[in-house]
């Protein structure tokens, strides 16, 4: 019983590694390719930028 509770904890701590892998992949990929739209939350997003929102550019 203790060796399949150490296999479990293994495989899914392999599991937990190669999604945190593949996630900081996707995001290191993001931020050098730079054509992911920005959040709205950002605050120098176009959404929240009260100079957009009033319709003149920089």
């Amino acid at each position: 019983m203790a060796t399949l509770i150490g296999l479990l904890s293994l495989t899914t701590f392999g599991f937990v590694m190669a999604f945190a892998y593949i996630g900081k992949r996707a995001a290191e990929r993001a931020l050098r390719d730079g054509d992911v739209p920005r959040s709205t939350l950002c605050s120098t997003s176009e959404h929240w930028d009260p100079v957009f929102r009033a319709g003149r550019s920089l």
